[in-house]
């Protein structure tokens, strides 16, 4: 019994193609557009004492938080950005982090 081989039909080589090639498009470019943000400031009332009792500690996590929390520490973050909020030491307000640290500058 022998085998028969079936014949691909012959195919485009590399330089020829099967479909003709569309011409090229670019695409128009976008036009740059402006976006207004306002900056709403709200006041928040936070009980302190005076006297440091026991050990202040130099780390704050903040793992599980609810996506309330989340977004309102975005919200801030952006706010501190978009005025060019500064830390006590001159850096720039980046990260959640920084928005932590200029709350607790911010208070005391």
């Amino acid at each position: 019994m022998t085998k028969r081989r079936k014949t691909l039909p012959d195919l485009p080589t590399v330089t020829e193609s099967a479909e003709p090639q569309p011409a090229d498009v670019t695409p128009p470019p976008v036009a740059a557009q402006s976006i207004t943000v306002a900056v709403e400031k709200r006041i928040v009332e936070i009980p302190m004492i005076d006297l440091v009792i026991g050990y202040a500690t130099n780390r704050c996590d903040v793992y599980g938080m609810t996506t309330r929390q989340k977004t309102n520490l975005k919200k801030i973050q952006d706010g501190l950005q978009t005025e060019n909020a500064t830390l006590e030491n001159g850096s720039k307000v980046r990260t959640p982090q920084d928005v932590v640290k200029w709350v607790l500058e911010s208070v005391g």
